[in-house]
């Protein structure tokens, strides 16, 4: 069976290499036999209000991994009257931990869903999808529209989190899905992309049982909506999708563009990583 992370250094390198050898200014040191995803910490310091929540949805979302196991996460939709912002409840807890400076690190949670936090203008039908990168402080901003998916309604019921739900499939981005909305709650959003039922998506599924989501909880609540400041790049999705897709095919590569060198645990000694590559799954296939 595939060995888990057991722990990530992150340090400066101090060793004395030769003048004209430029030493990597981090070491990312693991033991396992696929490279961990890590993304390091936002700032939630500077930020702007820019509405206040209604309702507060929250999905446990279970995603593949490099093992035969799940990675779950509880993935959270605060809804306004404006604005609805889709994020990672683990991601926030540490970001707000690192922020108050009770410790500072590389996260490692669920790559698909922990880096991608989408801030929707429900006005002007845009989303802003803020992307964390491995190992790297910039956060890439993607502008696209609010993409309403074309569902197909089925006679397929279910109750979700005390909700009676109806059932609807789409296929989005490459993907096959069900989802399961309730009109008792009257709002065209759900997680992730997912949205444009006559009610609020309380769970969702892809065909091939890749990804899943299930509302276990809705409340109320009087939170603010907020918009980060973060260092930032802005691409279009096109090359977001083309980067994110070299991230994980050559891991080495982009390390090294970042000044890291990767190198895995054996037999209680580190060695440099020469090739690797990142299981990936993407949630976009298109």
């Amino acid at each position: 069976m595939k060995r888990h992370l057991f722990f990530i250094v992150y340090l400066l390198v101090t060793v004395s290499l030769p003048s004209h050898a430029q030493p990597p200014k981090y070491v990312y040191a693991f033991d396992a036999e696929a490279v961990p995803v890590a993304y390091t910490f936002r700032d939630l310091s500077h930020s702007e209000v820019v509405d206040s929540v209604r309702y507060r949805i929250l999905y446990e979302f279970t995603a593949p991994d490099a093992t035969p196991e799940q990675l779950r996460d509880r993935m959270t939709l605060d809804v306004g009257m404006r604005y609805a912002n889709y994020y990672s409840h683990a991601e926030r807890h540490v970001d707000s931990l690192c922020t108050a400076r009770e410790g500072v690190a590389p996260n490692t949670v669920n790559p698909y869903s922990g880096r991608e936090q989408i801030l929707i203008d429900r006005t002007k039908g845009r989303a802003i999808c803020c992307n964390r990168t491995p190992f790297a402080l910039s956060t890439v901003f993607v502008y696209e529209d609010a993409e309403v998916p074309e569902w197909e309604l089925t006679h397929l019921r279910d109750t979700i989190a005390g909700y009676s739900c109806h059932a609807a499939e789409t296929t989005f981005r490459g993907r096959r899905w069900r989802a399961w909305f309730s009109t008792e709650i009257p709002i065209g959003l759900g997680p992730w992309k997912l949205r444009g039922l006559p009610g609020l998506i309380l769970g969702a599924e892809d065909a091939e049982g890749m990804f899943r989501w299930r509302c276990v909880g809705v409340t109320r609540s009087r939170a603010a909506i907020r918009r980060y400041d973060w260092p930032r790049v802005r691409i279009t999705r096109d090359k977001w999708r083309m980067m994110e897709r070299n991230i994980f095919k050559n891991p080495c590569a982009y390390a090294a563009s970042l000044n890291i060198m990767l190198r895995r645990y054996v037999d209680d000694r580190s060695e440099p990583v020469e090739a690797a590559e990142i299981p990936w799954h993407p949630l976009e296939l298109e």
